[in-house]
């Protein structure tokens, strides 16, 4: 493993030592994450001297903040969590037209259909024992022959929809 001689010549540009590299990552670490970071002379001595290829996530934001720059270009390969492929600038007009139009299509132009439960076949088959108690007590009339249909076309209407094998051994 080769000395990283690219992070070695940034540090010298800005007159940084191990201890001072280190602090600055910890403050910046501290601002990234709201909690002040660990990392010591030790880690920066492992970059310098190449036994970090490859360091963790929160160092290489912490790098990049001090120096402004990708860690790539410090001669470092990022951590996978941190490689994502260049994206394209977006605009807000353009972004909120295409959202917009892609949620009104996204809405269903038919309501959906519930299911049938027990408290939907329960609720039918009281109003219907009404109905036949009320055609005992009182005899057919125009009304009771009118909320017969009036039960008929709800039940026509749950048999429609989708149930479970309970439901439909009580329908």
């Amino acid at each position: 493993m080769g000395a990283n001689v690219t992070l070695q010549s940034r540090m010298d540009q800005l007159g940084l030592t191990q201890d001072e590299l280190a602090s600055q990552c910890n403050k910046a670490l501290l601002e990234i994450t709201g909690r002040p970071g660990d990392m010591s002379a030790r880690t920066v001595r492992n970059l310098l001297n190449g036994a970090s290829r490859r360091p963790i996530g929160r160092t290489c934001a912490a790098l990049e903040r001090v120096f402004g720059c990708s860690v790539s270009d410090l001669g470092f390969s990022a951590p996978s969590s941190m490689q994502h492929p260049p994206e394209d600038p977006v605009r807000r007009r353009d972004f909120i037209a295409s959202t917009t139009g892609t949620a009104a299509a996204a809405v269903p132009l038919v309501k959906q259909r519930r299911t049938v439960g027990m408290s939907d076949v329960s609720r039918v088959a009281a109003g219907m024992n009404a109905l036949v108690e009320a055609d005992d007590r009182l005899g057919g009339h125009r009304s009771l022959a009118h909320a017969a249909l009036q039960g008929r076309a709800q039940v026509l209407a749950l048999q429609e929809r989708n149930a479970n094998d309970l439901v439909h051994g009580r329908r």
